[in-house]
């Protein structure tokens, strides 16, 4: 039995140091204080639960940084610390009975850094301060939030670098912790409430099959994966919290058997990747970023590449959305990158959604941002059977430089720049969800040289669809539908087929070429209805450059009847060399695939000349047997300059009539 010593602010902490006892009678004493010995909280004293009352502790002394620490309880206990300084080799918190809180402005010290609820029943909150002396290991018995471990509480460790490891179970962290050792997380579930919960170095994963729950929103540390298996990272939702987490730095993981699994889901809202992530070396590298079963939906925002690249035959890539045949779970995912990228470091991209639609593409403001992940986009759709491919900004280009592909018999549509919902995280607080409508306005620029193979139609919503390929077909084998408003151009191939073609609503524009000067070609060997419509109200957009160079349309494969015009408006624009008496090419018709044997159009009328020639007169729409072209007229002479000052100088004498005879009047 330890003796007791009297209650005083000397006695307050024990002394322990062998510097702070002199003489040699004094050494084995020492050296036996000095010992790890188990200090445990019997709370005799009724007066109060204060940790610096030495009448609550077994022996009546008060423990100190040699000491473990064990607080026991017969019902719930809440342990003050007062304002003092509370010391402790390690700390282990058996919450059987009840529930224990450790409060109060008081410091608690440990000098090993180790802390850990032995119990799997009640919880253990600590709001008060903690110090470590050491790096330390923290644990939960229990994995069940009900009985979880919170500290809100700043951790600290005076700059030393030291770090916690949690072995296993629950805790949350709320206070904005300074320790600098990092945190090593090895399994269990942890909630993320603070910024600056995590400390200042690394976030490391050691588990096999963690959980990160986060309702904080600004995440600053490096996150490194080194375990065995797949993490899941959860955006929750809590009182005051706006549903968008940014991970400001990069995520890494390699040399693990299968440590590069990384799932993202949650709540509806707003996840944004601000560095790099590269899961590499592992035997299996996959990136979920999973949509919602009802119908919300959750936005990933990437600024910079994404690098996934196993050492298996197994999966290495990025899996977006939900995918059930549930019609009600409706909800939905966004893939969306921010910055003009280039966006590639994965294998493949899938597509996955249930009874929503999907939206990938870019939201950058200007520029060009590529999305080209090695072997391709797979849209593998349950139920919608479509996805939204959308470029947000006016005048910023979102190029999809690989093949788009679908999986499964049910033929799935692709749609350009269709709106699309997100959280309103100005508005968004807790578990009310607010969403806002996204109205992209932007250009999507399919250019894989290849072409692409879905099935299902393509509908232009709204902004531009440039089709750039060089062999088979850009949209795919079904139908192009251009709505009011949107245009398509580009100059590769499109090749619809069965009895699909395509439709130019009212409203919309067929633009060849893209910035520069191009033909885009259309095949009508694969279907039986008619190739191009041009409905009443929609117009076509050609370039003029020199030596009769232009913009232009091919019909490859053309029957009589394969091009439909609706006194449709052509207008022009100078892309520079434009001139009189020049003839331009704006359709050809070919009776081949190959465009080496032209072939009578069967079109005698349809077009009507619009904007871009007025600088000129007599310009007309030239209807010739295998073509249609524009033969612009003579320039109109600007007055010459004798004119110009004729006019002038009768001007100048009118005005001095006028004030002679004002004279005489007066």
């Amino acid at each position: 039995m330890r003796t007791s010593r009297p209650d005083t602010a000397a006695s307050a902490r024990p002394l322990r140091s062998f510097h702070q006892l002199s003489g040699l009678p004094f050494l084995l004493t020492a050296s036996l204080l000095c010992a790890q010995t188990t200090v445990e909280w019997s709370g005799a004293d009724a007066a109060n639960n204060y940790w610096s009352t030495p009448g609550n502790w077994q022996g009546g002394l008060l423990p100190s940084d040699a000491d473990d620490v064990l607080i026991t309880s017969a019902g719930s206990l809440t342990v003050g610390l007062n304002g003092t300084q509370a010391y402790a080799g390690s700390l282990e918190v058996d919450t059987t009975a009840g529930s224990v809180t450790i409060s109060g402005a008081g410091t608690l010290n440990l000098a090993s850094g180790n802390l850990k609820k032995t119990s799997t029943a009640n919880g253990l909150t600590i709001s008060s301060n903690i110090v470590l002396g050491a790096s330390g290991a923290w644990s939960n018995a229990s994995g069940s939030g009900s009985s979880g471990f919170t500290v809100s509480g700043v951790i600290s460790d005076n700059g030393n670098g030291y770090g916690i490891t949690w072995e296993r179970g629950v805790i949350s962290l709320s206070g904005a912790n300074t320790f600098s050792g990092g945190f090593l997380f090895k399994s269990g579930t942890i909630y993320i409430r603070n910024n600056q919960a995590l400390g200042t170095d690394a976030f490391t994963l050691e588990s096999s099959s963690g959980v990160i729950r986060f309702t904080a929103s600004d995440i600053a540390n490096a996150i490194v994966l080194n375990g065995t298996g797949r993490n899941d990272f959860y955006l929750d939702s809590a009182t005051g919290f706006n549903r968008e987490v940014i991970l400001g730095n990069s995520i890494t993981g390699s040399g693990a058997t299968s440590g590069g699994q990384l799932q993202f889901f949650g709540s509806s809202g707003v996840w944004r990747f601000k560095e790099t992530i590269s899961l590499t070396n592992a035997t299996y590298t996959a990136l979920t970023l999973k949509g919602q079963q009802s119908a919300g939906v959750s936005t990933y925002i990437f600024s910079k590449n994404v690098t996934l690249s196993g050492t298996g035959t197994g999966i290495s890539g990025i899996t977006l959305g939900e995918t059930s045949t549930d019609p009600t779970k409706s909800g939905s995912a966004s893939l969306l990158i921010d910055q003009a990228i280039r966006f590639d470091g994965m294998g493949h991209i899938t597509d996955a959604s249930g009874a929503g639609v999907n939206t990938l593409g870019g939201i950058h403001e200007s520029g060009t941002a590529v999305i080209a992940p090695g072997s391709g986009i797979t849209l593998q759709n349950q139920m919608e059977n479509a996805v939204n491919l959308v470029s947000l900004n006016a005048g910023a280009v979102t190029e999809f430089a690989t093949q788009i592909k679908q999986s499964g018999a049910s033929p799935v549509a692709v749609r350009v720049n269709d709106s699309y919902r997100q959280i309103d995280t100005a508005q968004t607080t807790g578990s009310t969800e607010v969403f806002e409508t996204i109205n992209p306005e932007g250009i999507v620029d399919f250019t894989n040289a290849g072409g692409n193979t879905w099935q299902g139609g393509t509908t232009v919503l709204a902004g531009g669809l440039r089709v750039n390929n060089s062999s088979n077909s850009g949209t795919g084998s079904g139908g192009v539908t251009v709505k009011s408003g949107a245009f398509l151009g580009g100059a590769g191939i499109i090749a619809p087929e069965g009895t699909n073609g395509i439709v130019i609503e009212s409203g919309g524009i067929l633009a060849p070429g893209n910035d520069t000067i191009g033909t885009l070609r259309i095949n009508g060997a694969g279907t039986t209805g008619a190739l191009l419509t041009l409905e009443s109200g929609a117009t076509l957009v050609f370039k003029l450059g020199a030596s009769g160079a232009s913009d232009g349309i091919s019909l490859l494969a053309y029957s009589t009847g394969d091009l439909s015009l609706s006194g449709n408006v052509v207008n022009f624009t100078d892309a520079g060399g434009l001139s009189a008496g020049q003839t331009y090419t704006l359709f050809s018709f070919w009776s081949d695939v190959a465009g080496t044997s032209i072939t009578a159009s069967g079109i005698t009328d349809g077009l009507v000349i619009g904007t871009g020639l007025e600088a000129f007169t007599g310009s007309y729409i030239q209807y010739g047997i295998h073509s249609i072209e524009l033969v612009v007229g003579a320039a109109i002479p600007e007055p010459s300059a004798w004119i110009l000052s004729a006019v002038a100088g009768l001007a100048v004498a009118a005005a001095r009539r006028a004030r002679h005879s004002l004279r005489i009047q007066n």
